[in-house]
């Protein structure tokens, strides 16, 4: 197995089984939050391996470009895109998980029973084909979408006037206590970024890309 990827605040391990010849990893949703979070590790990483990294890795943002990149590079692994290759790494979200559980809640669990009504959503089975799933809680950060109406984060940096809450809205699931044993077991020298540096980071990124950001 070949450690991938390494950054300074945290450690992401995508362990692939090692082709015969070289491995072309395709990233769908490359453009988004965690695709260009998992790209900022890669590039930091190649650059510190001497001679450069033995895969490639190819980072798309849309349907028609992702189609036409399985064409072109036939990808031996794809991150984030349930496709029909032989190896899939997903990220899905603990607002799958039951909504009536015990806690803390682990992999073994995802299936107990339906979700909170709010996160309602489905999935297909395939045959065949190896499928990983990696279930972070919420994220945000940069290259997130900031849309005001559907963001994870409330970008009020300076605000000082009155933030009134609309509770018409659906409160969410109020709870969902992860457990991360098994992240500890496989990456024991996974460092969590502070929440209050990942904020700092977030509004420093948003104000610099104030422009182009999904807002």
């Amino acid at each position: 197995m070949e450690r991938l990827m390494s950054h300074q605040h945290a450690s992401l391990n995508l362990e692939f089984p090692m082709s015969a010849g070289k491995d072309v990893v395709l990233v769908t949703g490359g453009t988004g939050l965690v695709g260009q979070a998992i790209k900022t590790v890669v590039d930091a990483e190649t650059k510190a391996l001497a001679g450069g990294s033995q895969e490639t890795w190819i980072f798309c943002g849309d349907k028609v470009q992702t189609d036409a990149l399985f064409e072109k590079h036939r990808p031996t692994h794809v991150v984030h895109l349930a496709a029909m290759v032989k190896k899939v790494v997903s990220c899905l979200s603990t607002c799958i998980f039951p909504d009536k559980t015990t806690y803390p809640i682990d992999e073994t669990m995802i299936h107990n029973g339906p979700p909170h009504s709010s996160n309602y959503g489905g999935y297909t089975e395939s045959g065949g084909s190896l499928f990983t799933s990696v279930i972070p809680c919420n994220v945000f950060g940069p290259h997130d979408n900031f849309d005001t109406s559907a963001s994870h984060i409330a970008l009020a940096h300076g605000y000082s006037g009155r933030i009134v809450y609309d509770t018409s809205k659906p409160d969410g699931q109020h709870k969902k206590t992860a457990s991360n044993a098994k992240l500890r077991a496989l990456c024991n020298d996974f460092q969590f970024t502070p929440f209050e540096s990942a904020i700092a980071d977030t509004v420093c990124w948003f104000k610099s890309n104030r422009d182009t950001a999904k807002i």
